[in-house]
C-alpha cells in the first residue's frame, strides 16, 4: 500500500527526529504500521543512513518475524554496509527457513559476487534449477553479471540480452543491457534489439531512455 503525502511528511519528520538524535529511540517507532516501516526504511536507504536503517528493520523483525520484506530488508541493509559475511550467516541462519528455496539462492549469489568470490558464485549458478521463465531470466542475468566481472563485456551482454528477452519484465537486466549500450556507445547497432523489447514490452522505460539517445544523437 502506497502512503499518502501527509503519512510521509510525518515519517520524514521520524526520520529527521531520529538523526538528529545520539541514538534511535524505539519508542518513537513501536506505534509504525508494516507499510510505514518499510516507508521509513526507504527513507534512511535514501539519505545511506544504514546504521539507522538496520536498527529499524530489527525493531520491525521482533514485531513481524516472518514478513519477506523486512528479512530482505536486513540482508539488503547489511550488504549496503558492505557486512557480506553477517548477510550470508542471516541468510542461511534464519532467512533460508522462510524464503523460498530459489530466492535463497539468488541473494546468495549477490552476495558471492559482492564479495569477489567468483568460483563460488559459478559452482552454485550452475545448480539452481529455475521452473518459469521469470526464474530463468534470473539465473541468465547473473551468469552475465559473472561475465562482467570477469571483464568479458561481449559474452555478458549476450546474457543480459538472452534474460530480457526471455522475460521482458526483468528490470534488472534491462538495466544492465542498457549500461552497457550506453558506455560502449553502441546504442544505434542495437536499435533493432531495442525496437524489438519495446514491440513486447511498451513499459521498459529504459529502452525508450536509449531510443531517445540515438534519436537525439541523429540531431
Amino acid at each position: 500500500m502506497k502512503l499518502g503525502h501527509s503519512d510521509h511528511k510525518n515519517l520524514m519528520f521520524i526520520y529527521n527526529l531520529i538523526q538528529s538524535s545520539d541514538s534511535v529511540d524505539l519508542d518513537i517507532i513501536q506505534h509504525l504500521s508494516l507499510d510505514e516501516y518499510l516507508e521509513i526504511i526507504d527513507i534512511t536507504w535514501s539519505n545511506h543512513s544504514f546504521s539507522i536503517a538496520g536498527i529499524i528493520i530489527d525493531f520491525a523483525l521482533s514485531k513481524f518475524p516472518d514478513n519477506i520484506d523486512f528479512i530482505e530488508s536486513k540482508i539488503q541493509n547489511l550488504i549496503h554496509e558492505k557486512d557480506y559475511r553477517s548477510a550470508f550467516y542471516f541468510l542461511k541462519d534464519y532467512a533460508s527457513g522462510i524464503l523460498l528455496p530459489f530466492d535463497v539462492k539468488i541473494i546468495e549469489l549477490d552476495i558471492y559476487l559482492k564479495m569477489n568470490q567468483y568460483e563460488k558464485a559459478g559452482l552454485l549458478i550452475e545448480n539452481i534449477l529455475p521452473s518459469c521463465d521469470e526464474q530463468e531470466s534470473m539465473v541468465i542475468l547473473y551468469k552475465g553479471l559473472i561475465e562482467l566481472q570477469a571483464q568479458n563485456p561481449y559474452r555478458a551482454m549476450e546474457y543480459f540480452k538472452e534474460s530480457v528477452l526471455l522475460w521482458p519484465e526483468n528490470q534488472k537486466a534491462q538495466t544492465q543491457v542498457c549500461k552497457l549500450m550506453l558506455s560502449d556507445n553502441t546504442l544505434e547497432e542495437n536499435e533493432s534489439f531495442i525496437d524489438t523489447i519495446l514491440d513486447i514490452n511498451a513499459f521498459a522505460y529504459q529502452f525508450w531512455y536509449c531510443k531517445g539517445k540515438i534519436y537525439n544523437n541523429r540531431g
